[in-house]
């Protein structure tokens, strides 16, 4: 209703449509929100959609969609995309890139993958490391079992998975967070998260982590 009111056209990913429906439904019938507002959002929306040619929208074929999107002509522009959907959020003493591979004991902490992901077998292309999956919390080691697991390495990648956009805590569990933010190592710690930006909220301060990237979803 705020968002509304500050004067927004449009509710991006809202938690719960249904509530957010019924929410502007009552600020309009109190006044909160006058009818007229409501009428000029949606007749700017529908004056964009005009613009853009929406009369002359033409539903997509979808047999064989999958074997077009992935025809080798896109191979250049999916390669400037992956590299543009990249954000590097925290760096601290430039530890990304990673630097002396040949001094590097590296380790992959995936969670929300129970087994091998297109990033950890790309990891594989690039050195040669140890990976460790937790597709639950449920599967978490102890903290002392996981410390004590960490001890050979000096350089450890933690890759969360978790692409919802909306719902309660972006379908992220509980105990993802506590897991993730008593993580400890001797060198440096790195996360990358494979998900919707707003919910790195959800992951607390990971003060201990040394870089943070966006990988998106």
């Amino acid at each position: 209703v705020e968002a509304v009111i500050a004067g927004n056209d449009i509710l991006l990913i809202p938690a719960d449509v249904p509530r957010l429906i019924a929410a502007v439904k009552r600020a309009v019938k109190r006044g909160t929100i006058s009818p007229e507002r409501i009428d000029y959002s949606c007749r700017k929306i529908l004056l964009a959609k005009n613009w853009l040619g929406d009369k002359a929208f033409e539903p997509v074929e979808t047999k064989g969609l999958v074997d077009r999107l992935h025809h080798p002509h896109f191979k250049p522009l999916m390669q400037e995309l992956a590299r543009g959907s990249q954000t590097l959020l925290r760096n601290r003493d430039r530890v990304i890139p990673l630097q002396s591979l040949e001094r590097t004991r590296l380790a992959t902490i995936h969670i929300g993958a129970g087994k091998a992901t297109p990033f950890s077998r790309q990891m594989d292309l690039y050195m040669e490391g140890d990976h460790f999956y937790y597709e639950t919390p449920a599967s978490f080691p102890h903290d002392t079992t996981m410390a004590h697991m960490l001890e050979p390495y000096n350089r450890v990648v933690v890759a969360t998975y978790y692409n919802r956009s909306y719902g309660n805590n972006f379908d992220i569990p509980a105990g993802v967070k506590e897991f993730i933010n008593s993580l400890e190592t001797k060198g440096s710690l790195i996360l990358t998260h494979f998900g919707y930006p707003y919910s790195l909220g959800v992951l607390g301060s990971l003060d201990n982590m040394d870089a943070i990237v966006l990988g998106y979803h």
